[in-house]
Parts: structure tokens; sequence; C-alpha cells
């Protein structure tokens, strides 16, 4: 991902697909998206599955912000952002 962006910015709109993927990988997906100069991190899609309790988007949300503080990188200014349910940018 940032390979590809160069020097440029490398802005991600991400969508979690799955509670149960996000529960198992949701650490994972932080890490990535820590990658990027800035991200926004959607509700999960549920698809098949009935809402698990304790895993929503925020659990990536917090993941890419541990990634970030470890990670000074050359990005500036760059933060993970996520939604409510109702459209508010947490």
């Amino acid at each position: 991902m940032r390979a590809a962006a160069s020097t440029s910015r490398l802005l991600v709109v991400f969508q979690p697909h799955l509670f149960s993927r996000t529960q198992e990988l949701g650490k994972e997906m932080g890490q990535s998206l820590a990658l990027a100069d800035a991200s926004l991190v959607l509700d999960i899609y549920p698809a098949r599955e009935d809402p698990i309790p304790g895993v929503t988007s925020d659990l990536i949300i917090e993941a890419a912000r541990r990634g970030r503080r470890r990670d000074p990188g050359p990005r500036q200014g760059g933060r993970a952002r996520g939604r409510r349910g109702n459209g508010e940018a947490r």
C-alpha cells in the first residue's frame, strides 16, 4: 500500500466485513491501516452474521492508533477515524 503511493499521501476508507473476521483479525487490520497517512473506518458490514458483543470497528481504529504511536514514520498528521452508526465522526 505505502510503496504504491510513493511520496503521495495515502488516504484509506475501509469497511470491515463480518464481525467474526473483525474479532479474529482486527489487530492486523489496524496495523495495516496505520501505514496510511489517514484512514476512515466504517461500521462493520454484517452480511450473514449477527453482531458479536464488544466487536465493533473501534477494535480496528484503536489498533491503528497504537500502530501509529509506535511508528513515527514520514506521515504528518495521520490518524484513524471512524463513523458512528448515525453517520457522525468519532
